[in-house]
């Protein structure tokens, strides 16, 4: 393996730099749903207490919600079994 100099190794750690800030940048969308979740997952009273409210107050719209979460539900299942076959 050649000798690398010492400019050489400090333009790569500069390139690597600047490719893993975009990285960062891209992904930060994916750590605020992460805390979301993680919140969520904490205080489970919230959502409970949300769903409560909807059923008293309209149970129709319940009905067009529960069907939208389960629709969600479903796709969450078929990404995470995606995505056990992917890593």
């Amino acid at each position: 393996m050649p000798h690398r100099g010492r400019h050489d190794r400090v333009a790569e750690r500069e390139r690597l730099v600047a490719q893993l800030d975009q990285l960062e940048i891209a992904l930060a969308p994916a750590g605020g749903v992460a805390s979301v979740a993680r919140w969520l997952w904490r205080h489970p009273a919230w959502p409970l207490g949300l769903g409560l409210l909807l059923v008293l107050r309209r149970p129709r719209r319940l009905a067009t919600w529960a069907a939208r979460v389960f629709w969600a539900w479903g796709v969450l299942r078929q990404l995470r079994r995606w995505w056990a076959a992917v890593g």
